[in-house]
């Protein structure tokens, strides 16, 4: 293995699937969530696999444009370490034999990015740059993504919120759904 390789997934718990999580924010310091279309009203941050030659800050960025159109965005803060997750039986079964491996849950790399347009344009979920995987999007409090995520995925959303709300200034503002249903 290549010492950069090392470097990258330095910390990497053993059984985890490596994977990256965009904590994306607007001016308001909502933060951007989408309801994906496999799984209705389970409502995430984008996050996705880490490629094995892919550095984790390098795949945020390529797989946030590739999954919401957005590519004017900045990395301002990142989780130091992995935070993790573990797959409830049900998800676990499944992905597994979609991933094919053994993985007891995911092992994300977090980052905080900020748009730097000050409007929502660049936001299209069905962008024809990779499947689309969401129905819906919203930005939303800090408080709401919590209360809206899955319940596997509540903890580890919570420590990410507590380590980037030094960057968030508490927001109170309530969510702005952007339906492509209404």
């Amino acid at each position: 293995m290549l010492k950069e390789e090392v470097e990258k997934m330095d910390g990497l718990p053993p059984g985890y699937r490596p994977n990256f999580g965009v904590c994306l924010v607007n001016s308001d310091n909502q933060v951007f969530v989408a309801s994906r279309l496999n799984v209705p009203g389970a409502w995430q941050m984008p996050q996705g696999a880490i490629e094995d030659d892919e550095e984790p800050k390098l795949a945020a960025i390529k797989k946030l444009r590739e999954e919401t159109g957005v590519a004017s965005a900045e990395i301002i803060a990142e989780v130091p370490n992995w935070l993790t997750y573990d797959f409830p039986p049900a998800v676990k079964a499944k992905v597994n034999r979609l991933w094919g491996g053994e993985w007891h849950g995911q092992a994300q790399k977090w980052f905080l990015m900020r748009l730097t347009k000050d409007n929502d344009s660049e936001i299209n979920l069905a962008n024809g740059e990779a499947d689309t995987e969401f129905a819906e999007w919203k930005w939303a409090s800090p408080e709401e993504v919590i209360e809206q995520a899955v319940d596997y995925k509540r903890p580890q959303y919570e420590e990410v919120m507590k380590t980037f709300e030094p960057y968030l200034n508490g927001s109170d503002i309530s969510a702005k759904c952007k339906s492509t249903k209404w």
